[in-house]
């Protein structure tokens, strides 16, 4: 690793975070569009900051939250470049909410994603009521209310991945710094 990246731990920390969110976002694109539930696709890379808020610094989760903001973006997913600034948000918001549960469970996953992907249908009725196509309880029931949906059936796959890589991270951490 560059001794410069070494030098600062953020950024040192955040490049694995960044190669995982990208797998995710690949895995949302690729694997997860095929995947017919509820007629709509899920967004895991929302689950993923809502774990990283939980599991990690906040500092690392705002770079993961800008990350995954150009990632969901650059891979279609994305109608409009509002949703990096979106994500960056969330990323910032929802360290906050999380020190408020000490449980890093699960359960507590669940409620955070409940919370995040509800801002999310509001964020999604608005950028689609904003653009003029489709009436606002159209767009409710048709296209927010189903990712919604969609995106709790899945987020705990989002769960595990991030878990998994904060712990492997932070156990590489720890055996280079003895």
């Amino acid at each position: 690793m560059n001794v410069r990246l070494k030098s600062n731990p953020i950024a040192y920390r955040s490049v694995p975070y960044a190669a995982m969110l990208f797998i995710i976002g690949v895995l949302q694109v690729s694997f997860f569009s095929r995947v017919n539930v509820f007629s709509s696709v899920p967004d895991l890379l929302l689950g993923a900051i809502v774990a990283l808020a939980m599991l990690e610094d906040e500092r690392i989760c705002m770079i993961a939250g800008i990350v995954s903001g150009f990632i969901y973006y650059a891979l279609g997913a994305a109608q409009s470049p509002a949703y990096i600034l979106f994500s960056f948000a969330m990323s910032c918001l929802l360290p906050k909410f999380c020190r408020s549960f000490p449980s890093k469970s699960l359960r507590s996953f669940l409620i955070f994603a409940l919370l995040a992907y509800s801002a999310k249908a509001i964020y999604d009725l608005a950028e689609i009521c904003v653009s003029g196509n489709v009436g606002i309880f159209t767009a409710f029931f048709r296209l927010c209310l189903p990712s919604f949906a969609s995106s709790m059936v899945f987020c705990s796959v989002s769960y595990f991945i991030t878990k998994g890589a904060v712990l492997l991270f932070n156990k590489k951490i720890r055996n280079e710094r003895n």
